[in-house]
């Protein structure tokens, strides 16, 4: 699934913010990410994309959602944690991985 906010002037539009998420059906779950151009970021458009990824998942009954964020990018680590994400080992200290379980709090 993928999600785009775009602003129209006449014919003309412009791409604000991406966020999509890639299936992988061997275990049911998906991967989120998202790209915001830098003169929107912390408009809150990343949070309403994420949140509308989150409810298009559950209506596929995805059991999980899973992110990689940089770990210097604490803006977007904190979206997803306000978002019931939450952190999960990982190897590479660069970066941050996160997980929600879709199936927990329906």
């Amino acid at each position: 699934a993928a999600l785009c906010i775009v602003r129209q002037d006449g014919s003309r539009i412009t791409i604000h913010a991406v966020g999509r998420f890639y299936y992988f059906a061997h275990d049911n779950t998906c991967e989120v990410a998202f790209v915001t151009r830098e003169t929107h970021q912390g408009k809150g458009m990343a949070k309403r994309l994420l949140s509308q990824l989150i409810d298009i998942a559950r209506q596929r009954n995805i059991d999980k959602m899973m992110a990689y964020v940089v770990a210097a990018n604490k803006p977007m680590i904190n979206i997803f944690e306000q978002n019931n994400f939450k952190r999960v080992f990982s190897s590479d200290p660069s970066d941050v991985e996160l997980v929600l379980n879709l199936k927990d709090d329906e």
